[in-house]
């Protein structure tokens, strides 16, 4: 129990509910109000109870939650985050309580994705079919508290992928300056968020393209084909930094290329100081020699 001494007809008392009091500290705010700080020795039900000037404030009923600790919870099967539609994707779950641990999985569209969700002796196997082009997101949440930001995945279609070969034109001698990069990749961009830039090499004559990804961590790329002397390039900065997207024709850069980047938290609105240092990611080819892209199946 707490009397405050300029307010003596004022007295609060906490207890949890086998009556035990809980030692409270009451702050007087100057202001006609007060602050009660208290630590609640265990989980459960617990009774603030206020008395002012001998008459009974109704009681306050208070329900301390146990903490929960989400660090034994991981995901993996998402290090490649750009798949493919309609191809089956699998997602490991992690968890030592499978009991309270809830996993959603949204569409582009906003639709509940139906998943097929095993239990297995770590935690579940997730198995689920992107039906659309876009964004996919994979909640994970414990006891109702989110584990780390949703997972994301891009799906793209699956008549394109990035070692097709490709005739960007189908006259003239290469011309590196005529090709021309637009787009949304091209910054400033979130992470791990899909991003991605159009490229138009409809002017520049016959010649190989090779796209890099250059950044704090290495970077899932996919090419898609547009069929008309342009692609489509997807991308996905895992981390915050600064990173390099090189557009190389016939061996040369282009016009700009490359291109600085600036990845920023999707909660942090400021610029960051990133880390230069550059880690090479995997690259994509197009060649020119063949008017049918050569495609990969569905793995």
């Amino acid at each position: 129990m707490a009397r405050l001494p300029r307010f003596q007809s004022l007295t609060v008392a906490l207890a949890d509910r086998s009556g035990k009091a809980v030692a409270i500290d009451v702050l007087d705010n100057n202001d006609g109000s007060f602050t009660v700080k208290y630590t609640a020795p265990r989980p459960g039900a617990y009774q603030l109870n206020v008395v002012f000037a001998g008459a009974q404030v109704p009681p306050i009923e208070i329900n301390v939650e146990p903490q929960v600790d989400t660090s034994g919870i991981r995901v993996t099967g998402l290090e490649n985050a750009i798949v493919t539609v309609n191809c089956e994707q699998e997602v490991h779950v992690f968890t030592p309580d499978g009991d309270n641990t809830r996993i959603v999985i949204t569409s582009p569209s906003g639709s509940i994705v139906e998943a097929v969700i095993e239990s297995t002796d770590t935690g579940f196997r997730v198995c689920f079919t992107p039906s659309e082009i876009g964004d996919y997101s994979i909640s994970v949440t414990y006891r109702d508290l989110p584990v780390g930001a949703p997972y994301l995945l891009h799906s793209v279609p699956d008549g394109n992928k990035a070692e097709a070969e490709y005739v960007v034109s189908r006259c003239g001698p290469p011309r590196a300056d005529l090709v021309t990069v637009t787009g949304p990749g091209l910054g400033p961009v979130i992470a791990q968020r899909s991003t991605h830039v159009f490229i138009d090499t409809t002017s520049a004559g016959f010649g190989d393209i090779d796209l890099f990804v250059d950044g704090p961590t290495r970077t899932p790329i996919h090419c898609v084909d547009n069929h008309d002397g342009t692609l489509t390039m997807y991308y996905v900065p895992k981390t915050p930094g600064v990173y390099y997207l090189r557009v190389m024709f016939d061996s040369n850069h282009i016009s700009g290329s490359p291109f600085q980047v600036l990845a920023v938290p999707a909660l942090l609105a400021s610029s960051l100081t990133a880390d230069r240092e550059k880690t090479e990611s995997s690259f994509t080819t197009l060649s020119s020699g063949s008017s049918t892209p050569k495609t990969a199946p569905c793995v």
